[in-house]
């Protein structure tokens, strides 16, 4: 065991993670660290937080005949009932991925709050993380997937104010709602210019109206900051009350995308994972899960008359089962050149992944 002395002051050190087992010395006292454990000084008092990591103790398998996928409840468009049933975009996604890595498991939900979702994998209550996630690399003993779909916050507004508040700048000193995550709370202070109020809220079971957007509707915000995804689904339970006034505030170099999260040590069954996320998202089920799962807050509108007669004869029409990969391989003749696609309609998309059938688009010459 080595010994490494913290200094005389309670404030020297704060989250100091243990490489090899350690004996820690410092005003606070002496603690005995294992690998991984964190030392921490909270209200002045020194903390030891004991997390020994085992990588390869949840070891899954190809051939194991239940897999548990862990989500939060009725969180569509991931995860919800319908008709009694199971459905929603991530659930519908694993039971095609199951075919290509898990062929003999049969799909069960654990239903909780994410708070309880990384203590579960790690305790071998479930296999894998989904519901709409972004990978948190600061969550230990977890390996993330290769995203299954990138996204942007968007702005949402009631109606009567979407052609005023349509982008970032229009949002200075506003009083913005957002989910309470922190994450969101965190890039609206960064990203928007003297950002007024800002409100974090969460679904309240307790209340008639358990919807958190209902404090837009009732004018406590002036807009809200969300993921697009789950925007669009979230805000046809308010019936053309609200509007998606810009699909996408974000940069091309600071889109958001969910993963999945596995037990770290599982490196092969990982590679399978990402070679079937990859796959998956080329195909034309993938554009049928994006459509059916992510509504489009356009559907009806006339997109022709945002261009002249002559720019619109010269657009690309998406159909059915297309996602922008596919249009680039069908029409530049290389795949990866959906990126550019995407640039050239950004303004309109709400990511490179979240296309709807009958979208007019740009395409590179």
């Amino acid at each position: 065991m080595m010994m490494k002395t913290i200094g005389e002051s309670d404030c020297a050190v704060s989250g100091y993670v243990a490489t090899k087992d350690t004996l820690i010395e410092c005003a606070l006292g002496d603690f005995a660290m294992r690998e991984l454990d964190t030392f921490s000084i909270e209200k002045g008092k020194g903390v030891l937080h004991k997390f020994k990591l085992n990588c390869g103790a949840h070891k899954l398998s190809a051939t194991q005949d239940e897999l548990i996928i862990g989500m939060e409840p009725d969180a569509p468009p991931t995860f919800f009932r319908e008709n009694g049933k199971e459905t929603g975009f991530d659930y519908e996604l694993w039971q095609a991925l199951k075919k290509e890595v898990f062929p003999n498991a049969n799909l069960k939900i654990a239903e909780h709050s994410y708070d309880e979702l990384a203590a579960l994998l790690m305790q071998k209550k479930i296999d894998v993380i989904a519901g709409g996630y972004v990978a948190d690399k600061d969550l230990r003993g977890i390996d993330w997937t290769e995203p299954y779909l990138s996204f942007g916050y968007c702005i949402v507004t009631n109606v009567g104010q979407a052609s005023v508040l349509a982008d970032i700048a229009a949002l200075k000193g506003k009083k913005i709602g957002v989910y309470d995550d922190g994450q969101t709370a965190d890039w609206v202070r960064t990203h928007i210019e003297d950002v007024g109020e800002i409100l974090e809220k969460v679904d309240d079971p307790n209340s008639k109206e358990s919807d958190w957007m209902q404090m837009l509707v009732d004018r406590e915000v002036d807009a809200i900051v969300y993921d697009y995804p789950f925007a669009a689904k979230e805000m046809q339970d308010y019936k053309g009350e609200l509007a998606i006034s810009a699909k996408n505030i974000n940069a091309s170099n600071d889109m958001k995308a969910y993963s999945f999260g596995i037990p770290c040590g599982n490196t092969q069954l990982l590679l399978r994972i990402n070679k079937a996320i990859l796959d998956f998202k080329t195909s034309a089920a993938y554009a049928n899960l994006i459509n059916r799962f992510i509504p489009n807050p356009d559907e009806g509108k006339k997109q022709a008359l945002t261009f002249t007669k002559k720019e619109a004869e010269g657009m690309y029409v998406v159909k059915a089962g297309e996602t922008l990969s596919t249009i680039a391989q069908k029409e530049l003749g290389n795949m990866s050149r959906y990126k550019e696609i995407y640039e050239l309609n950004k303004e309109r998309l709400a990511s490179p992944d979240i296309i709807y059938v009958g979208t007019l688009l740009k395409l590179p010459k």
